[in-house]
């Protein structure tokens, strides 16, 4: 065994009588327990609340959208057909998850004493209703159509239902815009259908003209988004084509989950190369920027709360070692005086210093770890979901990220502690031994 490595172990083992630096050492030890634990906390929520928000917005409406390429800035819809020859293309790639088929539209929900502006959703068979699942309030979400009046059935936020005062198995009318083509001429039924009736039918006018419906609440659902919950309803697919006037294969398009959120643009991409060029392919980021903008801003706050721990740290451990330099000048005089080198002394130190700051490491990873596993099962720090999309404060752990703290923390600790260890090279046998 090296003789550094020996006398560090003694002295670390040895039980002295209270002195000056023991209080020192303990503050040192808390300080980085104190800093580690904070720094895994930062990272871990931010992780949670990107991974939460991402899910939430990805329930919603998924990673990748395919829609009707249109110049119009109107809110309706164009239509594209619900089996185009890409679909099982698309379903295929390794990296789809899933493809599901969605007919959107606008209208107004009202009841005797309120109104609200709404995006009406209807979803077909092939829609997985995992996440309105999850955060279905009351009562159930849609099924199958087993009569003609179950196609009236839909599904609306509970931040609506409050508005409109309405609850589970009440009714209200939805008030909508359908868009007719007429001839620009007046055409007789028994007139022939030939190429110059085509041609009359092509020259035509739209009109939009207002309809109303009577609708039932099967569903009350609550997602914490609340630009989401504002506005969207969910219905059947068929009640949304009748309202368009639309045949049962035309649909608004289709959305896409993947398996791996971090290969979205590639597979955006990808996906775009497949499609005809008169439709669109959007994905989720390019749809709300304004959210996706806002999320690396907070791994700027973990970043400052890593930088600021990580000082705390190092001040604390350069304060810890040169008191024990002064506590242990006698100590270092005689093993000058006995042929040891500046360069074996100071080792001597760092080795203490290195213990001390893997007792402060320890502590610092139960401190940390363990309120982000009470956090994460128990969520007991609750949140304004209004204003964070989130009912309570997310924790996602990330093993690697903290193995990478604890080992940033680790090197920069020991190596700053390199520069005030030469403090022992000032230090004189004579006169450390002299003044003991």
């Amino acid at each position: 065994m090296k003789t550094e490595i020996f006398i560090t172990r003694r002295i670390l083992t040895t039980r002295h009588p209270a002195g000056f630096s023991r209080p020192i050492v303990r503050f040192a030890i808390a300080s980085i327990s104190l800093g580690l634990g904070i720094m895994i906390l930062a990272v871990s929520i931010v992780n949670g609340f990107k991974k939460g928000i991402t899910e939430k917005l990805t329930g919603i409406t998924s990673h990748i959208q395919i829609t009707k390429l249109s110049a119009s800035s109107s809110l309706e819809t164009e239509p594209i057909d619900s089996k185009p020859a890409f679909y099982n293309e698309i379903k295929s790639m390794p990296e789809v998850n899933h493809i599901q088929s969605f007919v959107v539209k606008h209208g107004i929900l009202k009841t005797k004493k309120e109104i609200q502006g709404v995006v009406i959703k209807g979803v077909g068979d092939d829609f997985n209703w995992k996440f309105f699942q999850q955060h279905l309030k009351e009562g159930a979400i849609l099924t199958s159509l087993e009569n003609e009046e179950s196609i009236k059935n839909i599904i609306i936020s509970k931040l609506i239902a409050n508005k409109l005062n309405v609850s589970v198995n009440d009714s209200l009318y939805v008030y909508f815009l359908s868009r007719i083509k007429k001839p620009l001429y007046q055409i007789p039924d028994d007139f022939p259908h030939d190429e110059y009736y085509e041609m009359l039918i092509k020259d035509s006018i739209t009109e939009s003209k207002p309809y109303a419906m009577k609708l039932r609440v099967t569903g009350i659902y609550e997602t914490g988004m609340y630009e989401m919950d504002n506005q969207l309803i969910l219905a059947h697919q068929w009640l949304v084509q009748d309202m368009y006037k639309w045949n049962r294969n035309q649909i608004s398009g289709f959305e896409i989950t993947l398996k791996d959120y971090r290969n979205l643009d590639d597979i955006t991409w990808v996906i775009d190369s497949k499609v005809p060029v008169d439709l669109y392919v959007s994905n989720i980021r390019e749809n709300y920027p304004e959210i996706f903008e806002w999320l690396p801003t907070i791994d700027i706050n973990s970043i400052i709360i890593i930088i600021l721990m990580i000082l705390v740290s190092i001040m604390a451990m350069i304060s810890t070692l040169l008191i024990l330099i002064l506590e242990k000048t006698n100590m270092i005089g005689i093993l000058k005086a006995l042929g040891m080198s500046n360069f074996q002394v100071r080792k001597i130190f760092i080795l203490q210093a290195a213990y001390i700051i893997i007792q402060g490491l320890i502590l610092g990873n139960i401190f940390g770890i363990g309120l982000c596993l009470i956090q994460f099962h128990f969520g007991i720090i609750k949140l304004d979901q209004q204003s964070y999309y989130l009912s309570e404060v997310p924790v996602l752990i990330d093993w690697l990220k903290i193995a990478g703290i604890n080992l940033l923390t680790f090197i920069n600790c020991i190596f700053v502690l390199i520069f005030p260890s030469y403090l022992i090279t000032r230090i004189s046998p004579v006169q450390a031994i002299r003044v003991s």
